[in-house]
């Protein structure tokens, strides 16, 4: 009886081996068709292609030099920006001396203002200056910022959207230096008085002279060449007290351009204060 079962078992070993090899065939046919997808869908990481440089375009749309009304665009290059700088140096003094100088950058584009969407756009020596929009008129980029000694410069620079930067310098004129009357000093209101300060250096400059009294009276005399002397005739308003005596040095003519910048034109006001307390008799 043995005998007679052993065909079975042989049978049943064969078509289980034909199960495996099937099995087999089927697993290969799997990976293989895997392995297949894999190839054709790359993971992101694998392309390795650069991405393009971002570039400033030739020009930009500002509006058209017909219209008036503000740019808000922040790609504009700088060749395509005309830009009018007011520095008044040495305008403010704090409590321990140290002076301090108004800056502002009126910026336009086809004659239209430039209002930057990037807030950290443009700077003088590296201070920030704020976007200042008034109720009437061109809004402007102005800020405070210590005041730089003759032989300086006070840089405007301007970051476009890009990250790309462009500036310009304007070199520093010597602030006034009154050595007379003195700091402090008791000065006559009837008579003239000669004002005398440290000349500087320069036939291009000139100087204009402010004075007020303590009731808020004041005087501004005409504009003089730069020789180190300076009369002044007190109003015969003014009253016995405390006042301020102010020297304003600037170049001939208030708005001077200046050139070799890499913005399309530009033009540049610029004085600097020296002024002395003193007390009216």
């Amino acid at each position: 009886m043995a005998k007679d079962q052993e065909p079975q078992s042989s049978n049943s070993a064969l078509k289980r081996f034909g199960v495996v090899v099937a099995g087999a065939i089927l697993l290969t046919g799997s990976i293989a068709s895997i392995i297949g997808l894999l190839i054709q869908v790359r993971p992101f990481g694998t392309n390795t292609s650069a991405a393009p440089t971002p570039t400033v375009p030739a020009r930009v749309d500002c509006g058209g030099k017909q219209q008036n009304y503000t740019v808000t665009k922040g790609d504009i290059p700088a060749r395509q920006l005309t830009i009018a700088l007011t520095i008044h140096g040495h305008r403010f003094r704090s409590a321990n001396g140290a002076a301090s100088s108004q800056v502002q950058v009126d910026m336009r584009c086809d004659n239209n203002t430039v209002k930057l969407p990037q807030s950290t756009a443009v700077r003088c020596n590296g201070v920030l200056l704020k976007y200042n929009e008034p109720f009437a008129g061109p809004g402007t980029y102005d800020g405070v910022m210590p005041a730089v000694a003759a032989g300086g410069s006070y840089t405007i620079s301007y970051t476009n959207g890009r990250g790309q930067t462009s500036s310009v310098s304007l070199k520093a004129i010597p602030a006034p230096v009154i050595t007379s009357p003195a700091q402090g000093a008791t000065v006559p209101t009837k008579t003239p008085l000669t004002i005398r300060y440290v000349p500087g250096g320069d036939s291009a400059y000139v100087i204009s002279l402010s004075a007020s009294d303590a009731k808020g009276d004041s005087v501004t005399g005409l504009t003089a060449t730069d020789g180190g002397n300076y009369v002044l005739n007190p109003p015969p308003t003014f009253v016995p007290g405390a006042g301020t005596i102010t020297l304003t040095r600037a170049s001939k003519g208030s708005a001077n351009p200046f050139s070799g910048s890499p913005f399309g034109s530009g033009t540049a006001t610029y004085d600097e204060v020296g002024a002395v307390t003193i007390t009216w008799a």
